[in-house]
């Protein structure tokens, strides 16, 4: 008998006893998987989760869902299972994945501001009370999360570009996720601490500001002769390629087109093809010094 067609009237204590428990456990499935268990990359965020360098620079247009997928890519280091769509699997506990002793940290602008409205409601979209062990240690300051505590047994720290460089040195990371670019300074604290671990760091952005990521990361990452060749992918891509109409996304056509039709041109380059703000308006924008001018032949 299907429950769609069930007389509750017509059942017994038992029979109503075991409809009871299975709803709760279907409820209780819900709460425990979540969202992140139903999460599925676009056919552009694919290539992201496939790469298997350290460092990950998705660099692009606004609305790409960078934000998201790096949500998902931190969840998914500090929970120790992706979701199934990139090949996970879902426990039936969380604590059954052990990741004791590994500690992610998420680093973004400001804590007021890009954090608290942009970050955290990202995140507290996939991330559940089961997940969590206890409550979030709060930030003195601010009292938004500082350190968050999952049953894998896995940390995650939460800074902002706000803080002093200073205060990035000493900890070590299996994983970092930056959303949007950081201070040289703070990346290159950052790194050092993914050193021992071979830490992960997945950048996303959209390069309004901090120049130096095109200069250290994404030319060089594009040079087979330059060493960070090795340990860098870097990934570009338009707002247009989260179009409902045309690619299945999730922004509808007409709207992106009215949004990038009011830009001045410097700040379109950037806002829908990622391009870095103090070359977007070049004609040969996309070369450097570096790779593309040959020196005095004579």
């Amino acid at each position: 008998m299907k429950d769609a067609s069930l007389d509750l009237g017509t059942l017994s204590t038992a029979e109503l006893a075991a409809l009871k428990k299975k709803a709760t456990d279907q409820l209780a499935d819900t709460h425990r998987r979540g969202r992140f268990a139903l999460f599925k990359p676009l056919e552009h965020q694919r290539p992201w989760f496939a790469s298997k360098k350290q460092i990950l620079a998705a660099i692009g247009g606004n609305q790409m869902g960078k934000t998201t997928c790096g949500a998902i890519r931190l969840l998914s280091g500090a929970l120790g299972t992706f979701p199934p769509s990139l090949g996970g699997t879902i426990p039936a506990s969380w604590e059954r994945l052990d990741c004791r002793g590994q500690r992610y940290l998420m680093v973004a602008e400001s804590f007021n501001t890009v954090i608290a409205k942009t970050i955290f409601p990202k995140v507290n979209e996939y991330l559940t009370q089961e997940m969590q062990s206890r409550p979030p240690k709060k930030n003195a300051g601010t009292k938004l999360p500082e350190i968050i505590y999952l049953r894998s047994g896995a940390e995650i720290h939460v800074q902002s570009y706000e803080q002093d460089p200073a205060s990035f040195e000493g900890p070590t990371w299996d994983g970092v996720w930056f959303d949007e670019p950081p201070p040289q300074a703070v990346f290159n604290a950052v790194r050092r601490g993914t050193i021992a671990k071979k830490g992960w760091i997945w950048l996303t952005a959209t390069p309004l500001r901090e120049a130096w990521v095109r200069d250290m990361i994404v030319m060089p990452a594009q040079d087979d002769d330059d060493p960070m060749n090795e340990f860098a992918d870097v990934f570009g891509g338009k707002m247009h390629d989260n179009c409902a109409d045309c690619y299945g996304g999730y922004l509808p056509h007409a709207y992106i087109v009215a949004y990038l039709a009011s830009l001045p041109p410097e700040e379109r380059a950037v806002r829908e093809r990622g391009e870095f703000f103090n070359v977007s308006d070049l004609a040969f924008g996309n070369l450097s010094e570096q790779l593309h001018v040959v020196g005095d032949l004579w």
